[in-house]
């Protein structure tokens, strides 16, 4: 089961980056999945994010555009409420009340902030 997960998500990033006029190999990417997943215990959508952003490095592509480009601009922004799906790219508004730098090594290449619900 894990293995058709690992597949399908190779394929996807295949196909994102095909978008932008990159060709990679599947073999390589399910390595690199595989690896990530079984060996090191990361969760497959961590996984997929890690070589993603590899992928970007390696081909030296702007990720602003790479997203862009692959499908995850432009989106309507949807409510927070109405957010039910799990590991789903998706655009909301939002006001940031609190930003920090992170602490921690698993998080320092990220900002990390606090998102409050508006009061009713």
């Amino acid at each position: 089961m894990e293995n058709e997960k690992i597949k399908q998500t190779s394929l996807e990033i295949k196909e994102r980056f095909a978008k932008v006029n990159v060709q990679i190999q599947e073999k390589d990417i399910v390595e690199q999945l595989s690896n990530l997943v079984n060996m090191f215990r990361v969760p497959l959508n961590e996984a997929s994010r890690n070589v993603t952003s590899r992928l970007l490095k390696i081909h030296n592509i702007n990720p602003d555009e790479f997203f862009a480009t692959a499908g995850f601009a432009n989106q309507n922004p949807v409510k927070i409420s109405e957010l039910i799906e799990d590991n789903k790219w998706c655009s909301f508004n939002a006001k940031v009340s609190i930003l920090w730098e992170p602490k921690h090594e698993k998080i320092l290449s990220r900002q990390a902030c606090l998102v409050m619900r508006p009061a009713r």
